[in-house]
Formats: C-alpha cells, structure tokens, sequence
C-alpha cells in the first residue's frame, strides 16, 4: 500500500483500503481522519511535552562530546608541555 507520489496530501483509510487525496474527503471525515492521527501509538511517540521528552540517543551524543572536549584539552595541553620543554632543552643547547 504505497502512498501515491503526488504534493497532495494523502490519507490511508482502514475501511475503503486505500489512500484518498485530502481535498476530496468532506469536512467532517478530514476532523476524523485528523482526530484518528492525534490518538494513535505514532503520533504519541513522535511529538510529545518537550519538557517530557528525553531522547537517550541525544544524550549519549552530547556526553561523548564533553569527553572529547576534556580529551582535546588534556592532548593540547601535552602538546604545549612538549613545546616549552624542547624550546627550553634548544636554548640550553644553543647556550642561552
């Protein structure tokens, strides 16, 4: 049951198995049709209270960001330490 290819809005209908372009469904059908989307398991899944939303995916993500911000610092300052000391080890050596 693909949904037809066409920039109109479509919507499946259980009883007549088929999809119905938007536009052709008499008013009181497109309020069932729209109440119908906003109880189902769907709907429910994907739009709900930002507030009560937490998606763990996302979460993940930005701790795995905080760790690489820590590792980044503690590589630059590595590098750093590595600059400053053969700096210093080439002024020894160049006798200053």
């Amino acid at each position: 049951m693909d949904k037809p290819a066409s920039f109109e809005a479509h919507y499946f209908s259980n009883s007549k198995g088929k999809w119905l372009p938007v536009s052709d469904m008499p008013d009181e059908y497109v309020r069932r049709a729209f109440k119908k989307i906003l109880k189902s398991d769907w709907y429910a899944q994907h739009f709900t209270d930002d507030k009560e939303y937490t998606n763990k995916r996302v979460e993940r993500i930005k701790s795995d960001l905080d760790r690489l911000d820590k590792f980044s610092k503690i590589v630059k300052e590595t590098i750093t330490d590595i600059e400053t000391t053969t700096d210093d080890l080439r002024m020894k050596n160049d006798g200053y």
